[in-house]
């Protein structure tokens, strides 16, 4: 996988109206089940991540970490926590980030 095939995705799901912002948002979506992937930045608190990573298995979340500022450099908005909403999406950019 290239890294810059992620990133476009990212920017084209934004584009798209495809995520959920922020933690409050992907917090409600989780638990109403309208999450598919939630994308978590690398340097979030300990707790955060242990939290959300109950959070996602508790709701059939798949989580996936992201470099620290990944998300705010390729889309200019600086949140820890983006939660994906569509389940074909979700699928495209998990396997992106896992093709060699």
């Amino acid at each position: 996988m290239s890294y810059s095939d992620f990133c476009n995705l990212l920017g084209l799901g934004l584009r798209a109206g495809k995520y959920e912002l922020g933690s409050m948002a992907c917090e409600k979506a989780a638990k109403r089940g309208r999450l598919f992937l939630l994308l978590l930045d690398e340097s979030s608190a300990p707790r955060t991540i242990k939290n959300y990573h109950s959070l996602c298995q508790e709701n059939g979340v798949e989580l996936l970490m992201m470099p620290p500022g990944s998300f705010q450099t390729q889309t200019g908005f600086a949140y820890q926590v983006v939660g994906v909403k569509d389940e074909q999406f979700a699928k495209a950019l998990i396997d992106k980030m896992n093709r060699p």
